[in-house]
């Protein structure tokens, strides 16, 4: 008993320090046009969620630059970078954030889901963000923010798709 208890009063101890450092605040497109210099850093940006078939990131919602693929803790890639571990908040934010990123429209012909998401989701995330040679980095998500979920429901055909759950 006191070995686990000294074990979690250990891990709070060493990872406190880097979720609760200050984050910088910038956007996707500095992230990707200055890679080095937030390497590693706990950031705080204004993001638009791309979501689909294998593909789950962050835009800048007012800029045209790339994207930032997103993970969470516990990801595989998300502990590659060296770096210490950062521990997600899994609040009311982060619920409402994962419930409209997992939503999907379904085909009416065949009843099933289809990779066509049902909301636009804008979040302001706190995150680390790390890089590695020859790719875009990545931001594993310590926090959401805020969230803004916009129903999409109605840009698709409703001949081919439906929308059975409301938010």
């Amino acid at each position: 008993m006191r070995t686990h208890l000294a074990r979690a009063l250990t891990t709070l101890w060493l990872c406190a320090p880097l979720n609760a450092a200050t984050p910088v605040e910038t956007t996707i497109c500095e992230l990707v046009n200055d890679r080095e210099a937030f390497n590693g850093r706990i950031v705080k940006v204004r993001a638009r969620i791309v979501h689909g078939f294998e593909l789950f990131a962050a835009q800048d919602p007012s800029a045209n630059c790339a994207s930032i693929p997103l993970r969470t803790t516990g990801h595989p890639s998300a502990e590659l970078s060296g770096a210490p571990p950062v521990y997600l908040v899994r609040d009311r934010n982060y619920q409402e954030f994962k419930a409209a990123t997992e939503e999907r429209m379904r085909m009416r012909r065949t009843d099933s889901a289809c990779i066509c998401p049902r909301y636009e989701v804008d979040v302001d995330l706190t995150a680390r963000f790390d890089h590695f040679a020859y790719t875009p980095g990545s931001l594993v998500i310590v926090a959401v923010d805020a969230v803004t979920a916009k129903d999409i429901a109605g840009d698709y055909d409703p001949e081919a798709y439906r929308a059975d759950r409301t938010r």
